[in-house]
């Protein structure tokens, strides 16, 4: 490992730094007055960067910024949180489950069902498959929104493939967002989730698909039942 038995000592003056600058961008916005607390951190050259998410910045600021920069760090950062958003979405799938298991149990064998939308390609899971019905879950998390829309993205796509090759009655994407005031966010972060949740609705119409918006598993459980009504 770089720098050997000292990389702890360093990690640590890294993570001081980062911390004394997060906490400066949160009250005055701006770097132009933040000082590092401790001496042989300096501003770099400010550089222009563009990309549609935070992920590529982080890229090319590692590739510009750093002399013995790796992409490795940023794929490893990629795919954790592919495999968190992953693990987020399978929770909500088992938590509606679980509500229809006492509502509609005849329901029950439809949910985590697979079918391939590419020959010779790997089976896709979907929330739901079945009663002419098939339907991915997912959330939109505002503190990852923009990850987040890209993840329910790429289950539009799959449930515009599954429309194709299905031929299902009712073909969408049910995503759960937080109530309008939550507390837990602020008022910029709730009117960013809203926002990317009308854009989702919007590319879905092109598709003939819908976009449903929940609260909890309970209103989930509402939708798979009127779907395979």
């Amino acid at each position: 490992m770089l720098y050997g038995s000292r990389a702890g000592g360093l990690r640590g003056l890294v993570e001081l730094v980062v911390d004394s600058l997060d906490a400066h961008l949160k009250a005055h916005k701006t770097p132009s007055s933040w000082k590092t607390p401790v001496s042989g951190f300096h501003w770099g050259e400010f550089r222009p960067a563009a990309s549609s998410s935070i992920e590529g910045i982080v890229a090319q600021a590692i590739q510009l910024c750093a002399s013995l920069s790796s992409l490795t760090m940023v794929e490893l950062a990629r795919e954790a949180n592919k495999i968190d958003t992953e693990q987020v979405t399978s929770r909500v799938v088992d938590r509606v489950r679980d509500v229809i298991r006492d509502r509609r149990v005849d329901l029950l064998p439809y949910f985590n069902q697979s079918g391939k939308l590419v020959e010779d390609g790997r089976p896709v899971r979907f929330g739901f498959l079945g009663k002419g019905v098939v339907a991915h879950f997912g959330q939109l998390r505002p503190v990852r929104i923009f990850e987040t829309q890209f993840h329910a993205r790429a289950r539009l796509w799959e449930l515009s493939r599954a429309q194709q090759l299905l031929e299902p009655r009712s073909a969408c994407l049910i995503l759960q967002v937080p109530r309008k005031g939550d507390i837990n966010f602020t008022a910029e972060e709730l009117r960013t989730t809203q926002n990317a949740f009308g854009e989702l609705t919007e590319e879905a119409q092109h598709d003939k698909l819908s976009v449903l918006q929940i609260h909890d598993e309970h209103e989930g459980a509402d939708e798979i039942i009127k779907l395979a009504a």
